[in-house]
């Protein structure tokens, strides 16, 4: 499968990825419905992942390895969107660890789910920018 499509792919998934979100956001805050908010986010999370480990990461390294140093300015911007992506994961990880009792928080988690949710939509952003300077 050629970049493209590899690319138009991984864009079709982080908008159904983002539109879970928002669901699970809506069930958590307005219906109060956990157990709902939990599977959604139980189904986007490993999504996000694969689509990390399959299409994003190759994508990072093969372009550090042949553009990175002509164009310096967007490898920051890259690398800062990688940084708000994997900040979400960890804090995802973290949340769930603090839900099934593993680990303590000295912060509520409604704070950490949302520190997450802020970091995953600039990821998203950021990412939906990439996409269109380099596709449309």
């Amino acid at each position: 499968m050629d970049i493209a499509t590899l690319a138009k792919a991984s864009l079709a998934v982080n908008v159904f990825i983002m539109v879970t979100l928002f669901v699970a956001a809506y069930l958590a805050k307005v219906r109060r419905s956990y157990g709902a908010h939990c599977t959604f986010m139980r189904v986007a999370v490993p999504l996000q992942l694969l689509i990390i480990a399959s299409v994003m990461l190759p994508s990072l390294l093969e372009y550090i390895s042949h553009r990175g140093a002509e164009e310096p300015f967007v490898l920051v911007e890259i690398l800062i969107h990688h940084t708000f992506g994997l900040l979400a994961v960890l804090l995802w990880a973290y949340i769930n660890l603090v839900f099934v009792g593993v680990v303590r928080s000295p912060l509520r988690l409604a704070i950490l789910m949302r520190l997450a949710f802020v970091t995953w939509t600039l990821a998203f952003l950021m990412g939906v920018r990439f996409y269109v300077i380099i596709w449309v």
